[in-house]
């Protein structure tokens, strides 16, 4: 992975470009909080009895990311955040949105990419543009109705309550 060339990054400063006013300013926002992963198998982090836990309780299921990576929380909740951002697909030629997980404020995993996908997940570009606990993610969900979606909720919920005018 050539780390000097993130299309994600690109991508996002790109698009910036193109918008103006509240757009501008949330593809702004996600810049500014931009922060590069590198995910580790689950193998590295978990005991192989987690990792039957995690296949048997959480059931980890395709283009579920958001769930799938909020259940990886509620399982351990103590050591689990919830992460969002995106990630290369097809070899990283571009970045979808995405969730997955950092392990006692160390390890990322993607659950859904390893388990569900089979990718090698040390191989994929991972951009994250926020970190939640299971609190704040359940909140959101709470707020929102569904899964993922927890930055832009959040950066709403900021925005709507500053003095910013646009």
């Amino acid at each position: 992975m050539d780390e000097k060339k993130n299309i994600i990054i690109e991508s996002w400063q790109g698009f910036m470009k193109l918008c103006s006013g509240r757009q501008q300013a949330y593809c702004k926002s996600k810049l500014d909080n931009a922060f590069v992963c590198h995910c580790v198998s689950i193998k590295d982090v978990f005991t192989a009895d987690e990792i039957k836990l995690i296949k048997r309780v959480i059931k980890p299921k395709e283009k579920m990311c958001f769930k799938n990576s909020f259940d990886l929380c509620r399982v351990f909740p103590d050591r689990c955040k919830y992460i969002e951002g995106e990630a290369g697909i097809a070899n990283n030629s571009w970045g979808v949105e995405h969730a997955w997980n950092i392990i006692d404020d160390k390890y990322y995993v993607d659950i859904t990419f390893e388990l569900v996908l089979q990718e090698d997940v040390s191989n994929i570009l991972y951009v994250g543009i926020g970190t939640y606990d299971l609190n704040t993610i359940t909140n959101v969900g709470l707020e929102t109705g569904y899964y993922g979606g927890v930055y832009e909720a959040l950066y709403r919920r900021n925005f709507v309550n500053s003095d910013i005018k646009l």
